[in-house]
């Protein structure tokens, strides 16, 4: 599977230096779009080691025996590990690194394509995975629920925690009666304080990084009435939405979010979708409070104001006093009716 690229193991791979010999560093990518078979994948591949013999051959002059034939056994081994030890599931891209002489050889499954390459020379060629580091940097994850509001931002392929927000709610209970009613609502006002504190850190956030991307992780109860409280600019920063553990700690949350996350290009066809899940998802949002709205104004007169679950109960209580009314009614004809007989 791939896996986080990060800044971190830029730093130490652009630290290698290839002293005795030359260093190959080869990308292929395993974009589906581009490679969707394994016969596909093979005729790049074999493409890219073709190029690099070329290079080899064009530079021959300028190396040693001893560094012509590393290199020839460099590229054997590449060609070898895309045949006994390459399993491309999950993976967008590869990169493979070898340097025999300096006793250096690494491979790297990418989460995003990148095009094809092969470089021989002293460094690493490491431009492709610096653009894929850099991608997302900036990114802001927010993972939100009815206790939880931690905000972080995607760092150097790792994610940095800028606000945490989540505090303690009382959990709910059922007793029945008007008690559990207005304990119900007192809850439901605590959750929604907390949501709006996290959505003016998010709106504080985005406004600070200048309409940073925004991937909201948490469970789908309660999505569309925490975004009926971002912000306009939160709301145009959204990409969508993700699950994860309640309790999932950063790698989780990224991981969680990684597939909405994609290429700058992917991100820009999906937006439209995402907005339009949303929209559809605040209209729903605005029917059930208007009919919560509706449950209430059915109760009004009452000396207790109460909530949707307590509405239901009086209606089917009065439909229930309604039916032995009736009955009442009928049963007291029925014996008016035997007396005159």
């Amino acid at each position: 599977m791939a896996g986080t690229i990060t800044w971190g193991q830029l730093r130490e791979l652009a630290g290698f230096r290839a002293e005795h010999g030359c260093a190959v560093s080869l990308y292929l990518s395993l974009d589906p779009s581009e490679a969707p078979t394994a016969a596909g994948v093979e005729t790049r591949r074999n493409s890219l080691l073709a190029a690099a013999e070329r290079v080899l051959e064009e530079r021959k002059k300028s190396l040693g025996h001893d560094q012509r034939e590393a290199l020839k056994a460099d590229l054997e081994r590449v060609a070898a590990w895309f045949d006994d030890g390459f399993d491309r599931d999950g993976m967008h891209g590869v990169a493979v690194f070898a340097a025999g002489l300096d006793n250096f050889w690494s491979t790297l499954a990418l989460p995003d394509p990148v095009g094809d390459h092969v470089k021989i020379g002293g460094e690493l060629y490491l431009s492709p995975l610096a653009r894929i580091v850099g991608r997302t940097d900036g990114v802001l994850v927010a993972a939100v629920g009815r206790e939880r509001g931690s905000v972080f931002r995607l760092e150097g392929g790792e994610l940095v925690e800028l606000a945490d927000d989540t505090e303690e709610v009382p959990g709910r209970h059922d007793q029945g009666g008007w008690s559990q009613a207005r304990y119900e609502r007192h809850i439901d006002e605590i959750v929604e304080r907390h949501w709006r504190r996290v959505a003016e850190t998010l709106d504080r956030s985005v406004r600070t990084r200048h309409g940073a991307r925004v991937v909201l992780v948490g469970a789908e109860d309660g999505r569309s009435e925490f975004e009926e409280l971002l912000s306009h600019e939160v709301k145009s920063s959204l990409v969508g939405w993700t699950t994860a553990e309640a309790h999932a700690d950063a790698t989780q949350l990224l991981e969680a979010a990684r597939p909405l996350l994609g290429t700058g290009a992917d991100v820009e066809r999906q937006l439209p979708a995402r907005r339009h899940d949303a929209r559809a998802a605040r209209r729903r949002a605005r029917s059930r409070r208007a009919r919560h709205a509706q449950s209430r104004r059915e109760c009004a007169g009452d000396p207790q104001p109460a909530g949707p679950r307590a509405c239901r109960r009086r209606r089917r209580v009065a439909a229930v006093l309604g039916v032995i009314a009736k009955a009442a009614t009928w049963l007291q004809r029925f014996v008016a009716t035997r007396l005159q007989i």
